[in-house]
């Protein structure tokens, strides 16, 4: 290990390394960054070795290879630095108090800008790839969701609600804001909510949360990213709320969630294809109430089809805004969420990919934490778009 103010001996595998540099460089260039670092107000928070600049790619790094203490992730990105010849690299590598030091100054304001700001470029990117300016004109409205060239079904984008829970170290403001340990043992947890374009697995819009919280009630905070001609599909508990359903459709999105056996869905109406309208108890609750131009029941109870769904092995049944079946039968909706279900899902990915190497985050903050979620997001969008479109893109 390097002492600071040293390089290491050059390790086997060195060039794999600064490649991979190399891809945060070129998936968020330095004028992005220093842009968002302006905007966030940190750009005046400089030292002698890590200008806030240097320090987002220094978080990037270290979300990239999770494995690696805090001077051999710095060792990494210097020599990876110099050798992009994008952005200019410390002189020596910096010691882990001075890491931790511009980790903290920095924040996790920058990196949740950062992460909006490569996902609208990225959709009228896409927009524009796909030959369809229109639309490129509307991705970016109120930060609509996803990137042209997902999976559609009968022209609609399919977007899904994921969840994750990473573990976190058991420092005394980590567990006061995110919550004490499971029974039993482990680590705190912080909560992930996500909206995720079905086929590319882009992760479109995120939030996080202390352990206790729902994944719905954090997905509630990210349905204004939806507009018309999304189909939200969704696989948690808490998703037959009606005011949560309120709220997803809110903006002209059709929704496919499922819920469990229990759910309590009277029979107001049979539909040719063996599928049923019913409607959920008025809450009096949501934002949206009956503003969203969706049917609604008495009281203003959203109405909603109903279909069984034999697909997950477990009794279940699937609620859906499209009311039609010549829009939507009933085969093809169950046919669709059980692919869903059963195929790759980006936080798992995320998960499995990056985090595999450690099982608990680095952080002892709640702040640290939010920045090093973030920072995983981002490389995980990087990676992403590599696999996805080859290095040429």
């Amino acid at each position: 290990m390097s002492r600071p103010g040293q390089f290491g001996p050059e390790p086997g595998g060195g060039l794999p390394d600064r490649i991979a540099v190399g891809l945060l460089t070129g998936s968020f260039p330095p004028e992005l960054v220093e842009r968002v670092v302006a905007r966030c107000g940190r750009e005046g928070q400089r030292n002698r070795l890590l200008t806030p600049k240097v320090t987002v790619y220094l978080v990037l790094a270290m979300c990239l290879f999770p494995g690696h203490g805090y001077q051999e992730v710095a060792r990494k990105l210097v020599r990876g630095l110099a050798w992009a010849g994008r952005c200019t690299a410390p002189g020596q590598v910096p010691s882990t108090a001075a890491i931790s030091r511009a980790r903290v100054k920095l924040g996790a304001e920058p990196f949740r800008e950062l992460f909006a700001e490569v996902v609208r470029s990225a959709a009228v990117e896409e927009a524009g790839r796909a030959g369809q300016a229109g639309r490129a004109g509307q991705v970016g409205r109120a930060g609509q969701v996803g990137q042209v060239g997902g999976v559609r079904y009968r022209g609609r984008r399919l977007v899904a609600v994921e969840g994750a829970a990473i573990e976190v170290p058991d420092s005394a403001e980590n567990v006061a804001y995110f919550g004490p340990p499971e029974p039993g043992g482990g680590y705190p947890r912080v909560r992930l909510a996500a909206l995720v374009e079905c086929g590319t697995g882009a992760v479109a819009a995120a939030a996080t949360g202390p352990s206790a919280a729902a994944v719905p009630n954090l997905a509630r905070g990210l349905f204004d990213r939806l507009g018309g001609g999304d189909l939200l599909l969704a696989d948690q508990g808490g998703f037959d709320a009606p005011a949560v359903w309120r709220d997803a459709s809110a903006g002209g999105a059709d929704l496919l969630w499922r819920v469990g056996p229990d759910a309590v869905l009277p029979v107001r109406q049979l539909l040719g294809d063996g599928s049923f309208l019913s409607g959920f108890a008025a809450d009096g609750g949501g934002r949206g109430g009956g503003g969203s131009g969706r049917s609604t029941g008495s009281a203003g109870a959203p109405v909603v089809r109903v279909v069984e769904d034999p697909s997950a092995g477990e009794p279940g049944r699937l609620l859906t805004t499209i009311l039609d079946p010549g829009r939507a039968p009933a085969a093809e909706l169950a046919a669709l969420h059980g692919a869903w279900r059963s195929g790759a899902r980006a936080l798992r990915d995320l998960a499995a990919d990056q985090l595999e190497a450690v099982r608990v985050l680095r952080s002892r903050s709640p702040e640290g934490v939010e920045q090093e979620v973030w920072g995983h997001l981002l490389v995980h969008h990087a990676l992403r778009r590599l696999r996805v479109s080859g290095p040429d893109r």
